[in-house]
């Protein structure tokens, strides 16, 4: 397993995951399929190159297969600087349950510590879902619910806001 920030040269590998996310688990991202693929492929391959304040980590099998992904960017406003997210959380079927999404979240906060003026990590997530208890053991803490958050056809879903301050 090989976990690394996604570059330019992924961006085939990460349209195939994300859409695979949205569509199997639309009610998980405030993101649609239908909004993301609508997106060219120059569109999503500027959004995925690294910055400083933002990137996308890849997590690949041996023999190349994109098999998680996890975004983080830092907000960009004076006042809101010493924050940042994390977002579109995603390992596929198969690999769930292995530690894949522990990784990639432990990764992101190891390289996130690094940024001394970063002071915390914000996410949301479904209340009572696998990542809601992974990111609760990783050591995130609720600072709020939002009912009614997102709307997928005519469900709707209740946000939780997590934090993990470094």
């Amino acid at each position: 397993m090989i976990i690394r920030q996604l570059t330019t040269d992924d961006v085939s590998h990460f349209r195939q995951l994300r859409s695979q996310s949205l569509a199997e688990e639309p009610t998980s991202f405030g993101a649609s399929y239908k909004d993301f693929n609508q997106k060219t492929l120059e569109q999503i391959k500027q959004s995925i190159i690294p910055t400083e304040n933002g990137w996308i980590l890849g997590v690949f099998s041996e023999s190349s297969q994109l098999l998680g992904i996890a975004g983080w960017y830092r907000n960009s406003t004076e006042k809101t600087r010493h924050k940042s997210n994390i977002w579109g959380v995603y390992v596929i079927p198969e690999r769930r349950g292995t530690g894949i999404g522990r990784a990639l979240i432990q990764l992101i906060i190891k390289k996130v510590r690094k940024q001394k003026e970063i002071e915390q990590i914000q996410l949301s997530v479904q209340a009572g879902s696998a990542a809601d208890f992974l990111y609760q053991s990783l050591g995130f803490q609720t600072f709020g619910v939002e009912q009614m958050a997102l709307k997928v056809g005519s469900k709707y879903i209740n946000l939780k806001h997590m934090v993990y301050f470094l």
